[in-house]
């Protein structure tokens, strides 16, 4: 778990910004953390954390927060679900509201049962 971090101002030093997560990380989450992830350009060390370069880390952010140890296991997807044993979702969808030609087609369909004299007001023109 960590906490993303974002100080906007460049004059703040780095050593600060990180004290400051670290402040409410330790806050936020109960124990300290142990390390910092920031951009390769910001890259300096610091006494109480471990600082780390990652380039998936923008320059003004820092990433902080506990380093997995040995003793937690990894974190693993979860199996793919057997599509003979997967349950059957439960998908509420609205009717299927008829397609143009299928209502062209019911007009069609009621206006060849009108009488003859009942038929269209307007003289078609040629």
């Amino acid at each position: 778990m960590g906490l993303l971090w974002y100080e906007p101002n460049p004059k703040v030093l780095l050593t600060d910004r990180i004290e400051q997560a670290a402040a409410r990380y330790q806050q936020r989450f109960g124990e300290a953390p142990n390390i910092c992830l920031v951009a390769p350009s910001e890259a300096v060390p610091c006494p109480q954390i471990t600082v780390r370069a990652d380039r998936r880390i923008q320059p003004g952010y820092l990433l902080i927060g506990i380093e997995r140890g040995e003793d937690l296991p990894a974190w693993r997807p979860p199996a793919p679900v057997n599509a003979r044993n997967a349950p059957l979702p439960l998908v509420l969808t609205p009717p299927r509201r008829a397609r143009r030609s299928e209502r062209a087609g019911e007009h069609r369909r009621a206006e060849a049962a009108l009488p003859a004299s009942a038929g269209r007001s307007r003289a078609r023109r040629t």
